[in-house]
Formats: C-alpha cells, sequence, structure tokens
C-alpha cells in the first residue's frame, strides 16, 4: 500500500496505481477509501475497465444499485469478458 501511495505522491496521475490502492483499500474494508481510488483511477483513464467494475461492486455493497449497474455495465461494454465472470 505504500509503494503506491508514495507513487501516487510522485505522479498523482497513474490509474493502475489508484487502482490497485483501492483494492487493498476494498480488501481492508475501507469502501469510502476504495470508492475515491476507483473514482480517480477513471477520472484519470475513463476507459479503465478494471477501476469500472471494481467502483461497481463497493456501490453494490453500499446499496447504490443505479450506480452500480452503470459502472458495471460500463465496464462489460469496455471488456466484454466481464459479462461471462472471466477477467
Amino acid at each position: 500500500m505504500v509503494a503506491f501511495e508514495k507513487s501516487l505522491t510522485i505522479d498523482p496521475d497513474l490509474p493502475e496505481a489508484h487502482n490497485n490502492l483501492g483494492a487493498i483499500l476494498a480488501g481492508s474494508r475501507d469502501a469510502a477509501g476504495a470508492e475515491r481510488q476507483f473514482r480517480e483511477a477513471i477520472r484519470v483513464q475513463p476507459d479503465l475497465a478494471e477501476a469500472r467494475a471494481s467502483l461497481a461492486n463497493i456501490l453494490a455493497l453500499n446499496h447504490d444499485l443505479p450506480q452500480a449497474a452503470y459502472y458495471s455495465e460500463s465496464a462489460i461494454r469496455l471488456k466484454p469478458d466481464y459479462a461471462h465472470g472471466s477477467v
């Protein structure tokens, strides 16, 4: 986690670092922190399907089903394999 945070202090526009940090935060049950990181990854790289799918999962856990559906569908449009559960 520290490595991703450090890399983001050097260059805050690294979508993969935001996405990976979001995954770590989600794994440690920091849904709000994970959501912020996934949203930042999408801001920097709007076509990052992984961040969109991960954000959809966080939003679904927070019972924001309309937004979860939006991000899930956009992830599938960008990476159709998500529709089959194979990533």
